[in-house]
């Protein structure tokens, strides 16, 4: 829909709807109600109880924990002769340590993927329900606009039905 069918469409609702309030078709209270349980709708949907902002935090820390796993360490030393040490020492350990450090640093990266995998349903999800609440308020609203015109239908019958009734009677 264009936005101008859209805000015609607003504006006619509008005028049925003062037009009805004034003759009492309405009964008192009915818009503060149905304003209410709208907002009450919406608050639901929006609850803020499930965000995914810390979720988002969790995977950018896994990230950069699994980036920074290694198996060498630094091999500067004060005392003489101890970087030869150290660098020798750290060769045997990281013959001995790489593959774990490589195990631990895939570990993370999947952590990682697996972690935005459920950031992304969760998004998903979310937008899903939304959508579905919308289209649901949208029915409702259908609905509505459907008895009201049928609202109207029986009106202008009642109106006719009355002419005729109080038209010249005959019998026969």
């Amino acid at each position: 829909m264009e936005q101008i069918e859209f805000e015609d469409l607003v504006a006619m609702l509008q005028r049925r709807v003062a037009a009805r309030r004034a003759s009492g078709d309405y009964p008192p209270g009915l818009e503060e109600q149905l304003e209410a349980e709208y907002a009450v709708i919406m608050a639901a949907m929006h609850r803020g109880e499930l965000t995914t902002d810390e979720l988002g935090r969790r995977v950018a820390t896994v990230e950069h924990t699994a980036s920074s796993v290694r198996a060498l360490d630094d091999t500067t030393s004060r005392v003489p002769g101890g970087r030869a040490v150290h660098a020798s020492a750290s060769r045997v350990v990281a013959r001995h340590t790489n593959q774990l450090a490589d195990s631990v640093r895939q570990l993370g990266v999947d952590v990682a993927r697996a972690l935005q995998e459920v950031h992304h349903l969760i998004d998903r999800q979310r937008e899903a329900d939304e959508r579905q609440l919308s289209d649901a308020i949208s029915s409702v609203l259908d609905r509505l606009a459907v008895l009201d015109h049928l609202a109207d239908a029986v009106v202008l019958l009642e109106q006719r039905l009355d002419r005729l009734e109080s038209g010249p009677h005959t019998m026969a």
